[in-house]
């Protein structure tokens, strides 16, 4: 995602807070009262928002992630890296004037989290994604089992393992080689299990 320095003393400081309408208002007008958007584009912001249509159920009280490293150069998630907000504020945004001034808010962020499995309803999911790990690690060719997933709790502050920064070593290498040992075992798979190329 995009976030200013403030939100990311604000993960360290309180932890992640569930996505919904109130949530982001108050990010809204932090902006607003740093001086960093308009109150008439925040408003817009706002009202277009997917808190405002038939999405508001899939996205309130939620937080939504990834289970494995996601490269910063994956087509789904570069449009998240240019704009300040993530889904509920500005992926959806058509107005391109509102949009461009969006890109100078903020730095392209990755949070690490820990997620406990209580505050999830995926743990079927990551019990798929570690049989597949044990696997890889017995010689068999799985998939890596990857899935999105949310909490629908908050989170302390300490399930904040590291944000990763745009300009970092470790930014650039998520998905790639960051995790350190991580490899993306997808990528090659169909050679693996065939002997043709992908």
């Amino acid at each position: 995602t995009r976030l200013t320095d403030q939100e990311v003393k604000d993960l360290h400081r309180s932890g992640i807070h569930l996505s919904t309408p109130e949530t982001l208002q108050h990010r809204l007008d932090a902006l607003v009262a740093s001086g960093q958007l308009s109150a008439a584009d925040a408003e817009v912001l706002f009202s277009k928002s997917p808190f405002h249509s038939e999405q508001c159920q899939g996205r309130t009280g939620k937080f939504w992630m990834t289970s494995h490293p996601v490269s910063v150069e994956d087509c789904g998630v570069v449009p998240l890296m240019e704009r300040w907000g993530g889904e509920v504020a500005s992926f959806w945004l058509r107005d391109l004037q509102l949009s461009s001034s969006l890109v100078e808010i903020g730095t392209a962020r990755v949070i690490e989290i820990a997620a406990p499995l209580e505050k999830t309803r995926h743990s079927h999911s990551a019990a798929t994604a570690a049989v597949a790990t044990f696997g890889r690690h017995i010689g068999a060719i799985p998939g890596k089992s990857d899935f999105d997933l949310y909490v629908n709790a908050p989170l302390e502050p300490g399930s904040v393992l590291a944000v990763h920064m745009e300009g970092d070593t470790t930014f650039a290498a998520i998905g790639k080689s960051y995790p350190p040992g991580y490899i993306d075992v997808d990528t090659g798979r169909w050679k693996e299990l065939t002997g043709e190329d992908d």
